[in-house]
């Protein structure tokens, strides 16, 4: 059976976030380092793919996927948390871990056959399988050279993001009035979650802020379009300015 647009699309970012793991992974097996004393001074991208991996809706380590792993959840935190040190070894094996979870979910037929198994599925009272996990593209990681200028932008973004962050938790809207899916929401709040958490620490990920003002974009249209949650909008779109215009002066 041909393969259709959205499940090739869905493969090719299974695939990219695999590319992705193996080469945190080789990275941290390469390193002469002991113990890690800061994650986003000494591996950021091993930071990124825990914060994509792991991360349960901005709120710590995934404690189903950490007992599925089996990796004890308070070391997933305190890597997530960048509460250091921790040891080299213990990083190593987390990553080994998330790169055969990934590999799984390629050969476990994460692409679903068509529509004829979702229905399938739906007889057999099975739930479908997840969408495939956010891929955020890394861009370039800058520095945070403090000045006044850059502080009052760091300061108004941080007022949006938990301006926005708080919309989108706090909705009390039945699901049909609402304008993302309960997966796009808790999606939107981990990228918003970190974006904020590295407004906190001296460098940023260019491709994290980007793939956060797209989905803030977006989502501020679909709330637009369904003529709902007004005031997430409202944030939203404000926030995106703020993000655009604080990457261009980085």
């Amino acid at each position: 059976m041909q393969m259709t647009d959205d499940e090739h699309d869905h493969e090719t970012e299974a695939e990219s976030q695999l590319d992705f793991a193996l080469r945190v992974r080789s990275s941290l097996h390469s390193s002469h380092k002991k113990q890690i004393d800061d994650i986003y001074e000494d591996f950021p991208e091993f930071a990124e793919l825990l914060i994509l991996e792991m991360n349960h809706g901005g709120l710590g380590a995934d404690p189903d996927l950490a007992q599925q792993l089996a990796i004890n959840p308070s070391l997933l935190n305190k890597l997530i948390k960048n509460r250091m040190p921790v040891s080299i070894r213990d990083a190593r094996m987390v990553a080994d871990r998330i790169v055969t979870h990934l590999r799984g979910d390629r050969s476990g037929g994460g692409i679903v056959d068509g529509l004829g198994r979702i229905g399938a599925l739906r007889d057999l009272s099975i739930e479908p399988a997840p969408p495939p996990p956010l891929v955020v593209k890394v861009v370039e990681w800058k520095v945070l050279v403090p000045s006044p200028a850059l502080h009052e932008k760091i300061t108004e973004l941080v007022r949006l993001l938990d301006e926005v962050i708080v919309h989108a938790s706090t909705t009390n809207l039945p699901p049909d009035q609402r304008a993302l899916s309960d997966i796009e929401r808790a999606q939107l709040i981990a990228v918003l979650e970190t974006a904020l958490s590295l407004l906190k620490s001296p460098m940023i990920e260019k491709g994290l802020f980007k793939k956060a003002a797209s989905m803030v974009k977006r989502a501020a249209a679909k709330a637009v379009a369904n003529q709902t949650e007004i005031a997430f909008s409202t944030a939203g779109s404000a926030l995106v300015a703020a993000i655009i215009a604080f990457l261009k002066n980085l």
